[in-house]
């Protein structure tokens, strides 16, 4: 198909509905969607399988039914069937996050869900991460998916941003730069597009664009040598796409945060840097854009500025609200047709060369047996025996099944409960302590533990001679230093497993054990388990510099 010729043939509203993405997050394709699909013409929707979340990434209702992966590739196809049956058949890109650890957005029926990419950074091994990548891009492509949002590049500041958790490579400009590409370059020889983010870089940052407004403030000398560097190294190797993030760069423009500033996208990123690929908001519903802007005329200053794809990750409304005051500005001028037909003709020419428009059907046979096969389990294991670190060790190792009775505590990791899956599931280190040792009383708390619960843990520590106390982003849940310092007080020895920002320990005083897992995935809650009892001697370093190791 003529991708110039159809660009002619469709109607402002038709392109219109290319640029504007929508989030499903249910197990059905909603009445919503159907619209978004066959009455807008949307061009590509953010799948979030599992369940709906809110902007805290908190679960919204129950989760979605359990999907194989063969279910999930019929699913898919009859959103691309809907998209067949419009006027001008144009496919669907089917994209989800699959960050690691907390941000996996697929991780049921044995699919590749990995730790977060400082595992990556841990291991560091580039082909690894290549291997890592591609399995799971030939699962996905199976499952219908045919985008990642992902490799993240964003360069760590542990000082600024202790948001970030572990969703980095590192804090290294070259390591980040050398396993995105390896990942990137994964993710598109398994047959699916790769989105790296975000442009400029969020390492830097002391605010989460989800919670406010965030500033760059370094000189341009500084932000070329650090956060822009992955930017200008991936982009000469060849990017399919780009997710920029709402952060406001000082030195380049004061006023406008990245998402809607013609001086960044089209200046910076596109005229310098010369970048052609397409290049997609982040979430328009965060607080960054809310607070100061509101959906509709961030939609339209997204797109003035050079963006392609405008996520419009919410309700009904919240789409409508971008869809209608891209589609008013265009007819009213204030947006050029030059502009939107740039930016649709890139979404187009990007399926093309995907081969989306000769088929983009999956195949839930393949995805039968290629999802969680044998091969790719082995990849998954080997990734993360080589990518947990014991930092601190006095009572280590544990002997297995010795004469110790174990209590083993864990809060429910964000996004694992939604996955109803015996293997990707809340209970991941707990589990793994008592597989290796039966000996063992095991609670679950909430990720912000409650007083009931802080209590309760210590009620059960007087019966065990040792603890192994898993935290979860301890650096923002004040409740689960909490937790650690009761079971401190009590006397007993208290390991503490991070399970996902090796950054706990600077928030957490007198800890003599410790162990990172670096993300909430199984293979890995099985290497910490490893450490723990002298399996895995755990004799990796992170790729950050900590405080207190």
């Amino acid at each position: 198909m003529n991708m110039k010729e159809l660009l002619q043939q469709m109607t402002v509203e038709e392109k219109i509905g290319q640029i504007c993405v929508p989030i499903l997050q249910k197990g059905e394709i909603t009445p919503e969607i159907e619209k978004c699909i066959k009455e807008y013409g949307v061009g590509m929707i953010r799948f979030c399988p599992n369940a709906e979340f809110d902007n805290a990434s908190v679960v919204v209702g129950e989760p979605n039914p359990y999907k194989t992966a063969a279910e999930t590739a019929d699913f898919t196809n009859r959103l691309q069937q809907l998209a067949q049956e419009t006027k001008n058949k144009i496919p669907l890109i089917i994209a989800v996050d699959q960050e690691g650890g907390t941000r996996n957005d697929v991780n049921r029926d044995g699919a590749m869900a990995y730790a977060s990419h400082m595992c990556f950074g841990v291991a560091d091994d580039a082909d690894l991460t290549y291997r890592v990548a591609k399995a799971t891009a030939e699962e996905f492509a199976a499952m219908g998916i045919n985008m990642v949002q992902a490799p993240i590049v964003d360069v760590f500041r542990y000082q600024g941003r202790n948001t970030m958790k572990a969703a980095t490579f590192g804090e290294k400009e070259e390591l980040v730069t050398r396993h995105a590409a390896a990942m990137q370059q994964g993710f598109r020889d398994g047959g699916i597009i790769a989105m790296i983010k975000h442009f400029p870089g969020y390492g830097s940052l002391a605010t989460d664009a989800h919670k406010g407004t965030a500033r760059i403030t370094k000189t341009l000398e500084e932000l070329e040598a650090e956060d822009l560097y992955p930017f200008h190294q991936l982009i000469g190797k060849g990017v399919d796409g780009i997710m920029v993030g709402h952060v406001i760069v000082e030195c380049l423009d004061a006023q406008y945060p990245a998402t809607l500033s013609k001086t960044l996208i089209q200046g910076f990123l596109r005229e310098k840097l010369g970048f052609d690929g397409i290049v997609e908001t982040d979430a328009m519903r965060m607080r960054a854009i809310q607070d100061n802007y509101g959906t509709g005329p961030a939609s339209v200053l997204s797109v003035a500025a050079g963006n392609d794809l405008v996520l419009l990750r919410g309700n009904m409304e919240h789409f409508l609200e971008g869809y209608n005051a891209l589609l008013n500005a265009a007819q009213s001028g204030e947006l050029p047709m030059a502009v939107i037909d740039r930016a649709v003709a890139r979404i187009l020419r990007l399926k093309a060369e995907k081969g989306l428009f000769e088929n983009p059907f999956a195949d839930p046979e393949r995805a039968r047996q290629i999802v969680g096969c044998s091969e790719h389990r082995e990849l998954l294991k080997e990734l993360a025996q080589r990518s947990v670190s014991v930092l601190k060790k006095n009572v280590l190792p544990l002997a297995a099944n010795g004469a110790e009775r174990i209590l083993a505590v864990s809060p429910i990791p964000q996004k694992l409960e939604a996955t109803l899956d015996k293997e990707q599931c809340p209970e991941i280190l707990v589990r793994a302590v008592q597989n290796r040792h039966t000996d063992t009383v095991t609670l679950l708390t909430q990720l912000e533990p409650s007083e009931e619960e802080i209590n309760r843990a210590v009620e059960l520590s007087e019966n065990a001679d040792i603890i192994v106390a898993g935290t979860c982003n301890a650096i923002l849940y004040e409740n689960q230093r909490k937790l650690v310092k009761a079971l401190q007080n009590t006397g007993k020895a208290v390991i503490v497993v991070a399970m996902e920002s090796p950054c706990d320990i600077d928030v957490l005083e007198g800890v003599e054990d410790y162990v990172c897992m670096y993300g909430c995935a199984n293979d890995w809650a099985e290497a910490a388990a490893d450490c723990v009892f002298g399996i895995n001697d755990g004799n990796t370093r992170p790729p950050i510099t900590l405080q207190s190791c």
